[in-house]
């Protein structure tokens, strides 16, 4: 690695993905759970008010910080388009046809207004698996890392025993959480470890 990309990596918190947990540079554990999204304006005033309801009971039933993440993306249409053009040309029934053309030049429309942005919706969980005292660095160790790659310190390594033993605290709270996501009528998953590394590669290689 040059050392042009070993600074660029000290920047990056992430240390590595494995058994659906983000294990982070200083120890600590981060799990994360995609939630579905709901059109709230749509919904009846009853409907809203127990969807606010079923988040402030969500809020109360917990006893640590999390974060609530929204990644968006600028969906490109185009392949979509031709795919849909494709098959819309090999329809024979005319109404049928007619009403595929129609959808093609709705979307293409809103392709031209502007952008169609796709949004993902995560919870993170987080779990300092490791004592943060004992890993603490000098302000001079830190801002020297930055600028001497080389001199940057080992990251702690969790034993396999220990991280089941985190694992198994970490699920703990998202039980809580996912109960608490459910609760509100969104639908609420555990992100697993291919998931987490499509989702950190999108996010370190935008495109």
């Amino acid at each position: 690695m040059t050392n042009l990309n070993q600074a660029t990596a000290n920047f990056v918190a992430l240390r590595e993905i494995r058994d659906d947990l983000v294990v982070l540079k200083d120890g600590a554990l981060r799990l994360l759970i995609r939630v579905g999204s709901t059109n709230f304006d749509l919904k009846s005033t009853d409907e809203q008010g127990a969807i606010i309801k079923g988040f402030q009971d969500f809020l109360n039933s917990l006893d640590y910080s999390l974060q609530i993440v929204i990644n968006s993306r600028r969906l490109d249409v185009k392949k979509y388009l031709e795919g849909v053009g494709t098959i819309v040309s090999q329809i024979q029934n005319e109404l049928l046809k007619v009403q595929g053309q129609e959808y093609l030049r709705f979307v293409g429309g809103l392709a031209e207004l502007g952008n169609i942005m796709s949004k993902q919706f995560y919870v993170v969980i987080p779990y300092q698996a490791v004592d943060i005292g004992a890993l603490k660095q000098g302000l001079t160790e830190k801002i020297r890392s930055i600028f001497k790659p080389g001199a940057s310190s080992a990251s702690p390594t969790i034993p396999d025993s220990a991280l089941a033993e985190y694992r198994t605290r970490i699920l703990q709270r998202a039980d809580v959480v996912l109960s608490g996501i459910q609760g509100m009528g969104l639908r609420a998953e555990i992100v697993g470890t291919d998931d987490l590394k499509k989702i950190f590669t999108g996010l370190y290689n935008p495109q």
